[in-house]
């Protein structure tokens, strides 16, 4: 009976206890409860899990994400609101204030959150799923590879990719997608000059099809877009695996080898060698910075671009930034990083105009506790939305803040308000190589070429980041070089001195002792040069072929007059001359087209071309050896003489200008030629001032 009453009373006891159990959770829960709902931030949180994700994914289609989803909302409810996003509850904040708040308090209150997709595709190993000491590790390895100390080195690799770039993508074209071209640049950037790996054919397009998935639905179904980006992805793996072993193992075999190329792949595999990361960690890194480096920096070139194209006097004032830096260079000599620290107003253009158009619109935080904020509670689990637009937008910090001014970044910007690169831990490791990339492609753009956007208002579209929708085609013509220029003039005046010869010819009706082969030569050797100054030859030096083809029809009517006149055996000698130049010149032609790829044909024509040129300049040295000997320069006009050195050396300045052998190398030759004659002539002009009789012309 003891026994029973016992187990009753205990019976009773537990059964309290759960009750009070039972109570005190509902009771703490209701509280709870009604302390969310009192205190959570104001906003729609739509239909359940869909939210206002249709609202949100609209707007961002069309970049007008702050402006329709973001803007009216900030207007209704504050710079704090909560909505539901992708089937999270979501935070949107707003001001520098949040920015600084969320963003330095990463790991401590908010962890950075990504979507499935970008994670699997990015890899779990990044630096972007890395927390706390693991991020801060990570961080360490890339960041010390990423620095402007660290990227010292690679300001001539830089400059030398952007001329390669521009001369076998640029060269001859009158219309270039600059969106797509900036993109292929930044890309071979990443990868010759950071990782020392050779940009092969499909390489871009592989990676593309890597972003295409990042914010899609993650099935993995064949066909579908994030199936084709996983396959993508493990082609990349593939790929980069044996390029990390290879590395490795000149590393380990060499020490020297690790600092001569592939800076940011030979900091990561050191870090592999000692065991400071994984050989997932290198690829997964990899993979991220190849996105993160190239896709957002050619958005800001074209971006840049487009407020330069709009504000006519800001692009002067740019320009001429740029041309006081070209003028202080020698021919063929590379930036420096003491070139890119005079570029400040350049610097000051950029960032306006990505402060107008940032890269990216913010991004996605985690609350890893209940966190209070401006008199609200944000529980543990939500999202929180940061934007740039938040700030860059706001009159509190910029006056008039959707209007282009550079001028604003004179002063110092207050922390957190400008944050086109993010902040606090998670702060874009790449800065300094964005800013590099942008400043050293504006350099040599604006002092290469002119340029006009084709559509001045080109719509702006997500796809998941943002891209002009056209592609941001230009305009383009290469800058007309004042040398070029003065040695067309010049050649001009060449051109025009046997004007008296033929006068006298046709005066006479006769070509009397004269000999037409010196016209002959020189239609060749202007026929030879015009093929080598054309764009489909060689590019970007349009001023060779107009020069030529002026000499060439001035030859021609030479020829033509001196067959008219001429006795019947020089006629039959000078039309089977005349056809055998054009007979020549229609082999070099075939040749080079049929037989060559672009690279071997420019050096194919262009040895031809200096041959000739060369050859034609040596035949002075008859009249110079003439001059000596009789001691009169009778046979050597003074401004034949004259114009002969002012074509020759301006031509010589136009092809180092151009780091083009076959143009300089001649030339150079004839003005030093040019100059042996003007001295003979101030030497001997006293002797014999007679100079009517025609030079050059006996037989």
């Amino acid at each position: 009976m003891a026994l029973d009453m016992s187990f009753v009373v205990s019976f009773l006891l537990s059964l309290l206890a759960l009750m009070l159990s039972i109570k005190t959770l509902i009771q703490k829960r209701k509280n709870n409860s009604m302390k969310n709902k009192k205190k959570l931030p104001p906003g729609e949180m739509g239909l359940p899990w869909i939210g206002e994700t249709y609202e949100f994914y609209k707007a961002q289609r069309s970049n007008k994400l702050f402006e329709e989803f973001v803007e009216p909302r900030k207007t209704r409810y504050g710079n704090i609101f909560k909505t539901r996003l992708m089937g999270s509850p979501t935070v949107v904040v707003n001001g520098a204030f949040a920015n600084r708040f969320f963003l330095s308090n990463e790991f401590k209150l908010v962890v950075s959150s990504w979507p499935s997709a970008s994670v699997q595709l990015m890899g779990p190993n990044s630096i972007m799923e890395k927390q706390g000491d693991q991020h801060r590790r990570l961080r360490g390895i890339v960041s010390s590879s990423l620095t402007c100390t660290g990227l010292e080195s690679l300001v001539p690799k830089i400059c030398s990719s952007v001329e390669m770039h521009l001369k076998r993508h640029w060269q001859g074209l009158g219309t270039i997608s600059l969106f797509r071209s900036t993109k292929m640049l930044t890309f071979s950037i990443v990868f010759e000059c950071l990782l020392g790996i050779q940009v092969e054919h499909g390489m871009l397009e592989m990676f593309e099809r890597v972003l295409e998935g990042v914010f899609t639905i993650p099935v993995d179904c064949p066909g579908t877009t994030f199936w084709r980006a996983k396959r993508a992805r493990l082609e990349i793996e593939e790929m980069l695996v044996d390029v990390i072993r290879k590395k490795r193992k000149e590393i380990e075999e060499s020490v020297e080898l690790k600092h001569k190329e592939g800076v940011l792949l030979s900091g990561l595999v050191a870090g592999l060698i000692k065991g400071e990361i994984s050989e997932a960690e290198v690829i997964d890194n990899v993979v991220l910075l190849v996105f993160a480096a190239h896709d957002t920096t050619s958005f800001a070139i074209a971006m840049v671009c487009r407020m330069l194209a709009h504000h006519p006097k800001c692009y002067a004032r740019l320009l001429q930034e740029h041309m006081e830096i070209k003028k202080s260079k020698n021919v063929g000599e590379t930036l420096t990083l003491e070139d890119t620290k005079k570029m400040k107003y350049t610097w000051q253009v950029a960032r306006e105009s990505i402060r107008l158009f940032p890269p990216i619109f913010g991004s996605f935080r985690k609350a890893i506790v209940d966190i209070e904020y401006e008199g609200y509670i944000i529980p543990k689990g939500w999202k929180v939305l940061w934007t740039t637009y938040g700030s860059h937008y706001n009159e509190e910090y910029f006056t008039d803040p959707k209007s282009f001014d550079p001028s604003r970044f004179d002063e110092p910007i207050a922390p957190y308000v400008y944050v086109p690169f993010g902040g606090g831990p998670r702060i874009c490791a790449g800065y300094q190589l964005a800013k590099f990339n942008i400043l050293i492609f504006l350099h040599y753009m604006v002092t290469m070429y002119d340029w006009s956007l084709v559509h001045p208002d080109e719509p702006i579209t997500m796809d998941p980041l943002p891209f002009p929708c056209h592609g941001m085609p230009i305009k383009i013509s290469p800058k007309l070089d004042v040398t070029g220029v003065a040695g067309n003039l010049f050649a001009f005046v060449l051109f025009m001195s046997p004007i008296p010869t033929f006068q006298r010819i046709i005066r006479n009706k006769s070509t009397e002792q004269f000999s037409g082969m010196p016209y002959i030569y020189s239609l060749l050797n202007c026929l030879i040069c015009l093929w080598y100054g054309l764009p489909f030859v060689m590019p970007d030096i349009i001023l060779v072929a107009t020069v030529n083809s002026v000499g060439a029809v001035f030859q021609l009517i030479y020829v033509t007059i001196f067959i008219i006149y001429a006795e019947q055996a020089k006629k039959v000698k000078m039309l089977g001359m005349l056809l055998a130049v054009f007979g020549i010149c229609t082999l070099i032609a075939l040749v080079s087209m049929k037989s060559f790829d672009p690279y071997s044909r420019q050096l194919f024509v262009g040895y031809i071309s200096m041959a000739s040129l060369v050859s034609m300049f040596a035949s002075p040295l008859f009249i110079i050896n003439l001059v000596i000997r009789t001691r009169s320069v009778e046979f050597m006009p003074f401004y034949l003489s004259l114009s002969t050195f002012l074509m020759s050396i301006s031509f010589f300045a136009y092809g180092m200008l151009k780091s083009d052998l076959f143009i300089y190398v001649p030339n150079g030759i004839g003005a030093l030629l040019g100059v042996v004659q003007l001295v003979l002539y101030t030497y001997y002009h006293g002797i014999s001032i007679d100079e009517s009789r025609e030079p050059l012309l006996l037989r």
